[in-house]
């Protein structure tokens, strides 16, 4: 019983960071990164902006760490998506699962996904590095698959993977711009086609 109540503060106050985060995370999808306050955040999250500095010393603080995890959603998706392939995949198929993995999280408008497409090109310098090492360290990235397609002869070799995956995420971008409401095909179904139409333009 001791144990028990010992462990309900520390629970408790992790409950409470992650629904900062959610809500700071559905702020910056909607408002963008310099109209952000903090503020905003607690009023979303039904709390008192001065509380927040207990988890958060600032708000760029707390921008990082949605971004950060923006970028861990996006790399968990695709590796698993990869992981998903039978053993024989090819590299274009394990290019194209990764891919469709990332629209499908822009489509979906996962609010950490739109946050950091809405943002990602807004983030101070320093902050950008940061992010650009969490990026450069995600498990499986569209860059590496793209080289490994072009190398295995599946994707042209005149091919600029450079620009390919500009090309790539580009789109993953704004896809979660784009409103689906009135479109009968479901998120999975847009992702599925327009991946087939993103490998036709870089194959």
């Amino acid at each position: 019983m001791k144990t028990s109540t010992a462990r309900r503060p520390r629970a408790s106050s992790l409950e409470k960071r992650q629904r900062i985060l959610d809500a700071a995370a559905r702020v910056l999808a909607r408002q963008g990164y310099a109209e952000t306050t903090l503020h905003d955040v607690a009023g979303e999250c039904g709390t008192y902006a001065a509380s927040l500095y207990y988890y958060f010393p600032s708000r760029d603080d707390l921008v990082k760490e949605v971004v950060l995890l923006a970028v861990g959603r996006f790399g968990a998706a695709m590796a698993e998506a990869v992981a998903a392939l039978p053993a024989q995949a090819t590299a274009i198929d394990r290019l194209k699962a990764a891919v469709r993995a990332m629209l499908l999280l822009s489509i979906t408008k996962d609010d950490y996904a739109v946050a950091y497409n809405r943002i990602f090109d807004q983030l101070p310098d320093a902050l950008n590095r940061e992010v650009e090492q969490a990026r450069n360290a995600v498990p499986i990235g569209v860059a590496e698959l793209l080289t490994a397609a072009i190398e295995a002869g599946e994707i042209g070799a005149g091919t600029d993977a450079k620009l390919a995956r500009i090309l790539i995420i580009g789109t993953t971008h704004w896809m979660s711009k784009w409103s689906a409401s009135k479109d009968q095909r479901s998120p999975h179904k847009i992702a599925e086609q327009m991946t087939e139409m993103l490998m036709r333009a870089v194959a």
